[in-house]
């Protein structure tokens, strides 16, 4: 009889889990769709997704990895997974709609199967009625906030990617550590494959198999067994570590990321505090974060504590699958929330580097209001049947979780109906910007040699333009990246170092994008224009106002660039070098308004 249950019961199962899937990825849907509506040219990516797409179409072509075609090898990037699945994306023809798709089905998997896991661990074997309570807040915690769509599928970065990563080695380290057997052969994979796809995965990774020791051996109280299971994943984990980093020695010469050279400051404090004020101001978005925090220590320090007085009393401190991945999830949360204040935070709207971890926040507060209502009703056992308590039980989960969403929507600052008082849109206009500016260059420059260029935002300007670019940020420069200095600024773009600048010369560094008209039939340093430009702060503090420089302004000039009786046709305001300047003078395509000579007096200061 109990087998023919079982046999009933699977299909049920599989039944349920694909119509969860299903409604997971019908809500994925309209979130997209919602996000493009209220993002213009979302479906570019953002700029540093551009970037990523720079090297995966030079992969894609056999240039190797890439920035520039035919350049230097240099890591300008942080996911070889990514760039290996954007590499694929490479052979359809829009690369970024299969991206997008991609993410979709990543996110929506990953949700479902998180989901599906909370509430398997939660139930525990119970019969009768059940709402699982837990899986009900992670879910409405995640679509309540758009920032999670935005990160994890429209910006076509590799978030997405990372989050599953995190969420796939949680529910894998939670069945190893529970006895399961497709955990104990997964999981041994899950931290190593986390090092192909960030490279703060070196200490998840570590960690996730330190968590794997520390509950083998509170369920044995033998250290002996501990070490045997957990000696597997790390040697899988040190293995594929060992290996990427010869890779990374062998290839491009540097143990890390060039980006990791160009963005961290060598100042421990100074990173520190702009770490500390970056999760401060994370605090500050949605007022339930402080208290899922505070549930997520109190899981993390109550089972540690816990453990380790076991631990003395040489007993054993068995834990179901709910109490596991309750805290597995609380120690990941705490240590995605110290990373980003270790590594000093990051400049991108609505917090990109705790987006990852989103889903995970409610579970710990969802588990100790889970055991609480268990509690609760054993003790009103002896009350009610315990069939109507099942019944009493389910339905206040479900109010509770209702209630909790219901919350979640307008504690949250970023709301799906006023994305437009956010600065999502920015990092994709960037992109777009970069790519019509790039465009723009192309045509100007039809038929003559292309001139190397100096560049800020590097990601959809590089996609487009079809000659050398040079990051002036060092995130894809090897020289400028490891230059010398305090890193100190705008964050991520302050690797700026003016020896090195003068070392590379760029040809020109474009300023905006004018029709002659505009210009008129004069240029001097006081120009409208000009101003617009040379006192934006994007262009004045991550480049020291080197244009101020009397050596600056002895190796170039400024210049307006424009295709002879074309009126409407826009130019381009740049700084040109000046043997550019005198190799442009004999293309007769080409009209060149140089600064007049009384206006090179420039103030130091502006």
């Amino acid at each position: 009889m109990k087998k023919g249950l079982l046999r009933l019961a699977a299909p049920w199962r599989q039944g349920a889990a694909l119509l969860l899937f299903a409604m997971v990825s019908l809500g994925v849907y309209m979130g997209i769709r919602h996000l493009f509506a209220a993002i213009p040219h979302a479906g570019l990516g953002i700029d540093d997704a551009n970037i990523f797409f720079v090297y995966a179409r030079n992969l894609r072509q056999g240039f190797g990895l890439v920035y520039n075609a035919g350049g230097e090898r240099v890591e300008g990037f942080t996911s070889p997974a990514w760039v290996l699945i954007g590499a694929a994306a490479f052979f359809f023809r829009s690369p970024e709609r299969m991206l997008l798709l991609f993410n979709a089905v990543l996110c929506s998997f990953t949700l479902t199967a998180l989901a599906l896991h909370l509430a398997r661990g939660e139930r525990g074997g119970k019969r009768g009625v059940f709402v699982p309570l837990g899986a009900l807040l992670m879910l409405a915690w995640v679509f309540t906030a758009p920032e999670y769509f935005s990160w994890c599928i429209v910006s076509l970065m590799e978030t997405g990617l990372w989050s599953a990563s995190l969420i796939f080695c949680i529910i894998t380290l939670s069945g190893a550590a529970c006895g399961g057997r497709a955990g104990r052969i997964l999981f041994p994979a899950s931290p190593a494959l986390l090092l192909l796809v960030r490279p703060e995965s070196m200490v998840w990774g570590a960690g996730f198999v330190a968590l794997y020791f520390l509950l083998v051996l509170l369920g044995t109280g033998r250290a002996r067994i501990a070490i045997r299971h957990a000696l597997p994943p790390a040697l899988v984990y040190l293995a594929v570590l060992t290996a990427l980093t010869s890779f990374r020695l062998l290839y491009f010469g540097f143990p890390f990321p060039n980006t990791y050279y160009a963005k961290v400051s060598p100042d421990r404090l100074y990173s520190l505090q702009e770490g500390w004020n970056y999760f401060t101001a994370f605090l500050e978005t949605h007022g339930w974060i402080p208290w899922l925090l505070t549930g997520a220590a109190l899981v993390a320090g109550g089972w540690t504590l816990a453990g380790g007085v076991q631990i003395l009393r040489r007993r054993t401190l068995p834990l179901n699958k709910w109490d596991v991945t309750a805290y597995i999830s609380a120690a990941s949360v705490l240590v995605g929330m110290a990373i980003p204040i270790w590594v000093g935070g990051d400049h991108f709207a609505s917090f990109r580097f705790y987006q990852p971890i989103w889903p995970l926040l409610p579970i710990p507060l969802a588990y100790l209001a889970a055991r609480g209502l268990q509690v609760l009703f054993q003790r009103a056992e002896r009350l009610a049947p315990s069939s109507a308590l099942r019944i009493i039980q389910a339905a206040l989960a479900l109010f509770l979780a209702l209630l909790a969403t219901a919350s979640f929507l307008r504690s949250n600052n970023a709301r799906w109906n006023a994305l437009e008082k956010t600065e999502l849109h920015v990092d994709f206009e960037v992109a777009h910007d970069g790519r019509l500016f790039a465009d723009m260059l192309n045509q100007l420059f039809e038929g003559i040699p292309t001139p190397s260029v100096g560049a800020i935002t590097a990601g959809g300007f590089k996609f487009v333009y079809e000659g050398e670019v040079v990051d002036l940020m060092g995130l894809n420069n090897v020289a400028m990246g490891h230059a010398p200095g305090e890193r100190k600024g705008i964050k991520n773009h302050a690797a700026f170092n003016k020896e090195v600048f003068y070392q590379l010369q760029p040809e020109l560094l474009p300023l905006l994008p004018v029709t002659p008209e505009v210009i008129g039939a004069s240029l001097t340093w006081e120009h409208p224009q000009v101003q617009r430009c040379v006192q934006h702060r994007w262009l004045r503090q991550p480049l020291h106002d080197i244009f101020l420089d009397p050596e600056f302004q002895e190796a170039y000039a400024l210049v307006y660039l424009s295709r002879n009786n074309e009126p409407e046709t826009p130019g381009v305001l740049a700084f040109a070098k000046q043997t550019f300047i005198h190799r442009l003078k004999e293309c007769a395509s080409l009209s060149i308004l140089e600064e007049e000579p009384s206006s090179r007096q420039r103030p130091r200061r502006l």
